[in-house]
Parts: structure tokens; C-alpha cells; sequence
């Protein structure tokens, strides 16, 4: 007689890179909320149209919050959420879905968390009401993922492949000492270029509305693309011609 044997993969993947990560949020002084993550997680809100966004740092207790938005915009240092049916500045592990981000080191899209049998049953989707996740990990220049930047949602989101989060956290100069993705100054203006003419072509409107937001056009990712490329002298660049030709 015999028998298969069948181990579940487990819900929240091992942290294989936690020794180290701990010691470089230490040596960075990332243990405690900050204004400058706050105000972040509010701009990614803001340009994603989401009701919630995180600069979040995975360490030996779990996830923290450093930055944090919310619709009730939780102050730092509060370690409790602001009502029964939104997020604290802590999780644990086994909480939502940064923790695969971590562990993958690349971004996760999750336009309805329902739709994948392996997050569907996240606590998070049934205690906070979670339909929708983007999220992003901050990698630091040694190699060493710290945690992520995301946003989530009540509602199913059709994200697609448009403004992306590794392009947003990017434009918008995603705030982690030092850079988060170990490239020089010239190097990472020359990425924020490119991104943010990315997200502009991506979102260059169609008739009157941008075609990924369905809001009017300009819409705030491209407002925080052309605000960058201002910045660097670059405020009049327009899409090549068969992306103006689309309206």
C-alpha cells in the first residue's frame, strides 16, 4: 500500500533574509514613524487613487508602518488603528501580503486578492475588507531588501500593466537612506526620466480623460511626472507622435 504525501505550501513564505535586514533598518535608524514616510504613503495614495498606502519595514516583531495613510490619516506614533476597519502602524507576518514581496524581491499585483486561492484567505481580506493590492520592495544598496512601499483597497482594481509601482516609487523618489537602488546620481536621474516619460505616455489621454484613471486629464500621475521632469529641465517634453495621435 502506498500513500502521497502532501505538504501545503505555507501561507507566509520563510524570511530567509531577516538577520540581515534587521541589522541594516538598525543601522539606518528605520525602527520608528517618520513625517517625510507619511507624507510619501499620502502622495502614493493620492496618485493611485487608493485609500490606503504604506512605507512599510519588516523586523523582528513583525510588519511597522513607518509611513502610513489612511482616510482618517493616522499620526505618527499611534500604534493602533484609527477605527476597527483600518490599519495600525503594526501587523504580524502572517497579516497581508508585503511579506511575499520581501521574500520575492519584486513587485505583486493583485487586482482582486479573491481571484488567487493563495492570498484569498489572508486575514486581512475578511478583518480590513482587502479586494486589491500593488506593492513594491525597497531594496537597499548592499542587496538587502528592508520592506516595501504599497497600496491596497476595498474594491477590485484592474491595475493592467500601466503605472506600475516600481516606476511610481521611482518618479516620485521613494524615501530610503541610502539609495534604495544603488545606482549613482546620473544613473537614477536617468531612471526617473525614463519613468516618468513612461507613466505620461502610458496615461496620455484619450478624448478628455486619462485612459487609466478614467479621471480628467491631466490626472495626478502625470502631474507628478511632468512635476519631476520640471525639475530637471525637461518640463516641455511631449510623447512621441503616435501617442499624441490617440486622441
Amino acid at each position: 500500500m502506498t500513500s502521497d504525501s502532501f505538504e501545503p505550501q505555507p501561507l507566509t513564505p520563510p524570511d530567509q533574509e531577516a538577520p540581515q535586514r534587521l541589522h541594516r533598518l538598525r543601522t539606518l535608524g528605520l525602527g520608528k514613524p517618520e513625517r517625510k514616510f507619511d507624507d510619501f504613503a499620502r502622495r502614493l495614495a493620492q496618485t493611485t487613487t487608493m485609500p490606503w498606502a504604506m512605507v512599510n519595514f519588516l523586523d523582528e516583531h513583525g510588519q511597522f508602518f513607518a509611513g502610513l495613510y489612511t482616510a482618517h490619516i493616522t499620526q505618527p506614533g499611534i500604534s493602533t488603528p484609527v477605527t476597527s476597519l483600518e490599519p495600525g502602524r503594526r501587523m504580524s507576518r502572517e497579516q497581508g501580503f508585503c511579506p511575499h514581496v520581501v521574500a520575492r524581491r519584486k513587485a505583486l499585483v493583485l487586482d482582486d486578492v479573491c481571484s488567487y486561492p493563495r492570498f484569498a484567505g489572508n486575514p486581512v481580506v475578511d478583518q480590513l475588507g482587502i479586494r486589491t493590492y500593488l506593492g513594491a520592495p525597497l531594496i537597499d544598496h548592499t542587496g538587502t531588501t528592508l520592506g516595501t512601499i504599497c497600496v491596497v483597497g476595498t474594491e477590485p482594481r484592474a491595475w493592467g500593466t500601466a503605472c506600475p509601482a516600481a516606476d511610481l516609487s521611482v518618479v516620485m523618489a521613494t524615501p530610503v537612506r541610502p539609495n534604495p537602488i544603488g545606482l549613482s546620481a546620473v544613473q537614477l536621474r536617468n531612471r526617473m526620466i525614463v519613468s516618468a516619460r513612461r507613466i505620461i505616455v502610458e496615461h496620455w489621454l484619450r478624448v478628455d480623460r486619462c485612459p487609466v484613471c478614467g479621471c480628467g486629464w491631466p490626472c495626478p500621475p502625470t502631474v507628478y511626472a511632468y512635476d519631476y521632469l520640471t525639475s530637471v529641465g525637461q518640463g516641455s517634453w511631449m510623447p512621441p507622435g503616435h501617442v499624441l495621435g490617440r486622441r
